[in-house]
């Protein structure tokens, strides 16, 4: 008589597992860089508004604001300010509007990051040649560098008004 097999082995079993968990070391570390790249390329979308507004901004009254309540744009969040810098605060994103001096395009820019972000990655754009920096410091992980060299390609000298950023990679909107 012939047994009658209708479960699986222990072997077929464990391979299963295994074939399962190779899949998922692959597939998680390609889902984590998806995910950065979408939260950073939010932000990136609401400092391309804040951008626009400022230079409206300053074509009107000839002069940057660190107000975002000054600003002709609503995006969600909790208005404040550090005295230096106004700062927007939102459900998934930080931007921060800072300057030295309100009219000298040299030492006005600002800042965005999502919330959670990814060490010290952020977003910056500077007035004076109207280029967003993807910014991280020395202390960054190669996974941190390849979320900016994703954005804008190899890394460039950082201008001085962004401080003390040790990897800086440039682009446009």
């Amino acid at each position: 008589m012939k047994p009658n097999n209708k479960a699986f082995t222990l072997i077929e079993l464990l391979v299963a597992v295994l074939i399962i968990g190779i899949l998922a070391a692959i597939a998680l570390p390609q889902y984590q860089k998806a995910v950065w790249k979408a939260r950073y390329a939010t932000v990136l979308s609401g400092m391309k508004a804040i951008a626009d507004a400022e230079e409206r901004y300053f074509l009107i009254y000839n002069k940057f604001t660190t107000e975002f309540n000054a600003l002709d744009i609503a995006l969600p969040g909790t208005i404040s300010s550090q005295g230096w810098a106004g700062v927007l605060t939102g459900p998934n994103y930080a931007y921060q509007l800072r300057a030295d001096s309100g009219t000298d395009r040299n030492k006005f820019w600002f800042v965005g990051t999502p919330i959670p972000s990814l060490e010290s990655v952020a977003f910056r754009y500077t007035f004076t040649d109207k280029k967003i920096y993807c910014t991280t410091y020395t202390t960054a992980t190669a996974k941190a560098r390849a979320l900016c060299e994703s954005f804008f390609g190899p890394s460039v000298k950082c201008p001085s008004q962004l401080g003390s950023s040790n990897y800086c990679y440039a682009g446009h909107f």
